[in-house]
């Protein structure tokens, strides 16, 4: 007879937080976007800012903001997708959320940390204020730690043992 471990048990706690966790970002992600499309369309127009890719920006600019209501709509009817597929088919679910994702970076947007910092600053775009990088979001952690404005741990040394 064999049984379970409490790793076993937590881990699988752990995945089901983590699971239900996406689940909820996208819910209210579509949520999200279904008011904002119906309140304040015009809040998506500096979302691509910050974007990689000129023809990224130039399209957003030149097809989603020319109708940013149905698109909003559009957007919230795809992250309800994902999140239902997380729960009827979680494998097809996690290639979605992965997809969509990768879509944001090209946005110049990481995930859970706002714009990138390299990405927003990579080229001034028409209507931002000089200097700006288009979002008043600030960059994540991770982006500071690089950049060296966040010091990073000094390294301890051993005391020297002397006798």
């Amino acid at each position: 007879m064999t049984t379970q471990s409490a790793t076993s048990t937590d881990s699988a706690g752990v995945y089901r937080a983590i699971h239900w966790g996406f689940v909820a970002l996208f819910g209210s992600g579509a949520v999200i976007h279904f008011v904002l499309a119906l309140t304040t369309p015009q809040s998506y127009r500096p979302f691509a800012d910050g974007a990689l890719f000129d023809w990224v920006y130039h399209g957003w600019q030149n097809v989603f903001t020319a109708h940013p209501t149905l698109w909003a709509l559009l957007l919230a009817v795809a992250e309800l997708t994902i999140a239902i597929l997380l729960v009827k088919s979680p494998r097809t679910g996690y290639l979605a959320v992965i997809a969509f994702h990768l879509a944001l970076m090209c946005f110049g947007w990481a995930s859970g940390s706002g714009p990138c910092q390299p990405c927003a600053s990579r080229s001034q775009r028409p209507g931002t204020p000089s200097g700006s990088s288009g979002s008043a979001n600030v960059s994540g952690f991770f982006v500071l730690l690089n950049s060296g404005r966040i010091p990073r741990p000094k390294k301890s040394v051993p005391p020297a043992s002397g006798s």
